[in-house]
């Protein structure tokens, strides 16, 4: 007797794949990709302009989403070390994408919470343009 097996969730896995794969290859989602990678803001920061991300990327809302109920992450020094990795995921430039940079700074001045509020401020904005002009 010839047994056949239910490959259904293998075959959706790679017409997935496929799709995906097709799509990078599209020059249209690779031109979009890459002016959405070319953007930013300044964010002022003690009198130095900093170069961030426009908008919140999937991954930092996906774990920002993840951590919020985590009773791990409501000690201060949770805190602290989730923000300089926070900060250092939404700003483009050297040193200022690297988590131990916002660690000295923030060592030196307090200034890393601050400066993630504002961050998320001038996403939120844009983010708010980009909900009107779709509604529109």
């Amino acid at each position: 007797m010839v047994e056949f097996k239910d490959n259904s969730e293998e075959l959706t896995r790679k017409l997935n794949d496929a799709v995906a794969n097709e799509l990078k290859d599209n020059a249209a989602v690779l031109e979009l990709l890459t002016n959405a990678k070319a953007r930013y803001k300044e964010v002022d920061v003690l009198g130095t302009m900093i170069k961030i991300k426009p908008i919140v990327p999937k991954a930092v809302r996906h774990f920002m989403d993840k951590i919020k109920d985590d009773k791990e992450y409501n000690t201060l020094g949770k805190v602290e070390e989730t923000t300089y990795r926070l900060l250092a995921t939404m700003c483009i430039e050297e040193p200022w994408n690297k988590a131990e940079t916002w660690q000295i700074v923030d060592d030196g001045t307090g200034v890393a919470l601050d400066f993630l509020t504002k961050v998320y401020e001038v996403a939120a904005d844009s983010t708010k343009a980009i909900k009107i002009f779709r509604t529109k």
